[in-house]
């Protein structure tokens, strides 16, 4: 990557690298020790790799030190460098240098570090927030930040905002906004949070000038967007005790409401916009329940689906229409879809 690029714009991302040297072949211990040595310049020291074992790491690192060390210059090696240990040491203050060595293609590339996810502003944003509500889901800033950047350019509507966290997000980017939602208390506690979040990150924005309105998403009756991100109903609370007619059940009504929010979406817009949604897909043991029937059912309504890895990538990455984000342990996981709509 170039020196501009911002990794808490990316979500996805956790760590950013920019490639300092590309070699062919083969790299022994000496030459591993002897590109550590000539470009420390920081207190604390880690190396990553896609194919180097940990004890090799370990190995290059302690004798790297050993030399620094003789020279006069005295180091710390990190034993990892996960998110948190590097943003600990220091990383955002210039303390931490960490090398890269990834093998692709017959090829080594170098790297050094460049950006880290500043994950506790996420947890910040998240927790920290005065308005919210675990009966909503609680959609995470970052996965909010993922389905923005996944909708491209443009004002940002969300016309599910709940607590507001795809609004937050939006304007921590920098994006224009607007958001409804059918509760007024959801509108109440939205502003709060806005409020909060201009407040805290001194955003040059006045959190009186967002547009948050009360509306049932069944019945909307404007387009002044360029995409929609959201997430709505996911169904009541789980317990793990459901049986699987009563979540096909759930699920089915489920599937209306969205049904009826895409339908009326589409008769309301006059023009062409992405819209990246999160619908809920439940978990039975060994089965899942989804909303099986509903990409067919907005082909007439002029959406299709817009794949979120599109075939013939130059990542190599297999094609993928959709992704599901669940956590360990968690009844209900989250399907993310990408549609684009043009009027008929």
């Amino acid at each position: 990557v170039d020196d501009s690029v911002d990794v808490n714009k990316l979500g996805v991302v956790i760590s950013v690298h920019k490639v300092e040297g590309v070699f062919e072949g083969f790299l022994d211990d000496k030459d591993l020790i002897k590109i550590v040595v000539n470009n420390v310049s920081a207190k604390n020291v880690g190396m990553t790799s896609n194919f180097l074992s940990h004890k090799i790491v370990d190995n290059v690192l302690r004798k790297s030190k050993k030399i620094l060390k003789s020279k006069g210059q005295s180091v710390r090696f990190l034993l990892n460098t996960k998110t948190a240990t590097v943003l600990g040491a220091g990383f955002n203050k210039g303390k931490v240098n960490v090398f890269g060595l990834f093998r692709f293609d017959g090829k080594i590339y170098l790297t050094t570090l460049q950006g880290v996810q500043n994950i506790d502003a996420y947890s910040g944003r998240d927790f920290k927030k005065p308005y919210r509500d675990a009966k909503l889901g609680m959609l995470p800033p970052k996965l909010a930040l993922i389905m923005i950047n996944l909708a491209g350019e443009g004002k940002v509507y969300d016309p599910f905002c709940g607590t507001g966290t795809v609004l937050m997000e939006g304007l921590v980017q920098g994006r224009d906004v607007v958001g409804s939602d059918l509760q007024d208390v959801n509108i109440d506690g939205t502003y709060k949070n806005l409020e909060w979040l201009v407040d805290r990150f001194d955003l040059d924005v006045d959190s009186k000038d967002i547009d948050v309105f009360q509306a049932d998403a069944r019945k909307i009756s404007r387009d002044d967007f360029e995409v929609v991100v959201t997430e709505g109903y996911l169904g009541a609370p789980k317990k793990g005790n459901e049986s699987l007619i009563e979540l096909k059940a759930e699920m089915l009504e489920i599937e209306q409401l969205y049904l009826g929010f895409l339908e009326s979406l589409a008769k309301s817009s006059t023009h062409e916009f992405t819209l990246v949604m999160s619908v809920p897909v439940f978990s039975a043991g060994s089965k899942r329940v989804y909303a099986e029937k509903l990409v067919e059912k907005l082909e007439p309504l002029g959406y299709s689906v817009s794949a979120l890895i599109p075939s013939g990538n130059n990542l190599e990455l297999e094609s993928q229409e959709t992704f599901l984000y669940k956590r360990k342990d968690q009844k209900v996981f989250r399907k993310i879809l990408r549609l684009q709509y043009i009027p008929r």
